[in-house]
């Protein structure tokens, strides 16, 4: 190759160095991922390298060395638009992550799985079930698609609660029910949560309701979307370094979008400048005020059945605080996370076996499936719920543990696009980069401490279940008390 080539190709490379580390620059700055103390190390080593190239390809005599520094150009070249698009998946899945949510009811028409109706066309002349007071809104709008569909009204019956809709259809009063799928589980619970003693008291027949379930065929399914936009940025954050946000984990699986009871209720109190966490466990059955019931006090899980908001108003009512954001993952998503930090280490405080799973006093290694049995089992333990909340805050201090540190966040880029639809959180895009950012940055440990609140278990009326007693855990205010004072302790600082 002679002179004038070699020029002309070492004037192409350079330029194109000096495109690519622009574009680059540009990406960096403007994912707002990067601290800026290290967009200066970059931008200051990206232009020694460039004035090494150009000094050794263009002006410089060595063969050896124009070789050398040509082969070195288009590497940092391919480097560059290698890592600029990785910066682009992770801005876009973070704002995936952080756009404007939806809450999905699934309500669905069932009928018993002999029945000879498979289509809701076939259904058109039964008498239709559906619950008078509760879920309304969605039931009116799924009746409205049916009644549309079929080009005629349908017959509806309303009854007070779940219990008494289900035992309308299994004395054949309706030959179907409209319902939120959410509900079946309630529903199904009947029999666990009741005493035959408990029914025969209040004149009531003894029905098997999780039998009921099982025997329930859908017909038509109708999804009412309701949005859930992102809050504003928190200037409070960027002023203190303080918030609070809500885990709620629900007992699905697919679309993290979905309404479902929450069996995960967590708050995470986070101050940011003392490097400080508190998470704080309430257990599923907590009997409290939903935000949505009027004073009528539920378990803490039916709240989940109303939206993320309810769940998230609802824990802030109990403590006396606002809940500023908030973080939902189901099943799957709880799994691939775990997986996509290759695995976690969790301190289990007994030995105990869920059917093929061992887990041992003292430190677990476990994948995504392992870590989302050990954090749902609560039968192996004599405090039930409560030690599956203990255990839960375990699982989520590994999580956090393991996503800090130095070895995933050199590579967070790839974690984030390999995450993405695994969990939402109503947290702005500007406020989630500023804390990547400011770990990226720091680079220190964080304290984490736990607290459980506690209570005891007597049946009551709840909100969801209308005339049916279930079984609940009344607050023990004291702790309720001890969670307050710890919370306050942690957003001011001490």
């Amino acid at each position: 190759m002679n002179e004038k080539i070699r020029g002309k190709a070492a004037k192409i490379a350079a330029a194109l160095e000096i495109i690519c580390s622009i574009v680059f620059g540009v990406i960096v700055h403007g994912s707002k991922l990067i601290p800026l103390r290290y967009e200066i190390v970059i931008g200051a080593v990206l232009i020694l390298v460039l004035i090494a190239v150009i000094y050794f390809t263009i002006f410089g005599k060595n063969k050896i060395l124009y070789w050398i520094f040509m082969v070195l150009s288009v590497l940092v070249s391919v480097a560059l638009i290698v890592g600029g698009i990785g910066i682009l998946q992770a801005k876009s899945t973070m704002k995936e992550i952080t756009k404007v949510m939806e809450d999905t009811t699934e309500v669905s028409v069932y009928v018993y799985d002999a029945d000879q109706a498979q289509a809701i066309s076939d259904a058109a002349q039964y008498t239709f079930g559906i619950l008078k007071s509760l879920d309304t809104e969605n039931t009116q709008k799924a009746l409205k698609e049916i009644e549309e569909n079929l080009g005629a009204s349908v017959e509806t019956v309303a009854y007070p609660g779940v219990a008494e809709l289900a035992d309308a259809m299994i004395d054949n009063s309706v030959q179907a029910i409209i319902l939120n799928e959410s509900y079946l589980d309630m529903i199904a619970e009947l029999s666990n949560l009741q005493t035959a003693d408990t029914e025969a008291e209040e004149g009531k027949a003894v029905h098997d309701y999780a039998a009921f379930v099982k025997s329930l065929r859908k017909i038509s399914g109708y999804s009412v979307v309701k949005e859930n936009g992102p809050q504003a940025d928190d200037t409070s954050f960027y002023d203190n370094g303080t918030f609070i946000m809500y885990i709620s984990g629900i007992d699905t699986y697919g679309s993290t979008s979905k309404r479902s009871r929450s069996d995960v209720n967590i708050l995470a109190v986070v101050n940011t400048n003392t490097k400080k966490i508190l998470l704080v466990s309430t257990p599923r059955d907590y009997y409290v005020p939903l935000s949505i019931s009027n004073g009528v006090k539920d378990k803490l899980t039916h709240a989940g059945i109303y939206g993320i908001k309810c769940s998230q108003d609802t824990l802030g009512m109990l403590y006396g605080i606002d809940v500023d954001y908030y973080f939902r993952v189901n099943f799957s998503g709880f799994q691939k996370i775990i997986d996509a930090l290759g695995g976690i280490t969790v301190d289990s405080d007994y030995t105990f076996d869920v059917g093929s799973f061992h887990y041992v006093k003292g430190d677990n290694s476990l994948n995504g499936e392992q870590a989302l049995v050990f954090a749902r089992e609560r039968h192996a333990f004599a405090t039930g719920d409560r030690q599956r909340g203990e255990d839960q805050m375990k699982v989520i201090k590994a999580v956090f543990n393991k996503a800090t540190s130095s070895a995933v966040l050199a590579n967070y880029t790839d974690l984030l696009d390999s995450l993405e639809g695994t969990f939402e959180t109503s947290m702005s895009y500007n406020t989630l980069a500023k804390l990547v950012r400011q770990q990226l940055d720091q680079g220190t440990g964080w304290d984490i401490e736990t607290y459980s609140v506690n209570g005891s278990g007597q049946s009551s009326y709840t909100y969801s279940t209308s005339n049916t007693k279930v079984y609940v855990m009344i607050p023990d205010q004291s702790t309720v008390d001890a969670a307050k004072e710890k919370i306050q302790a942690v957003l001011d600082g001490e």
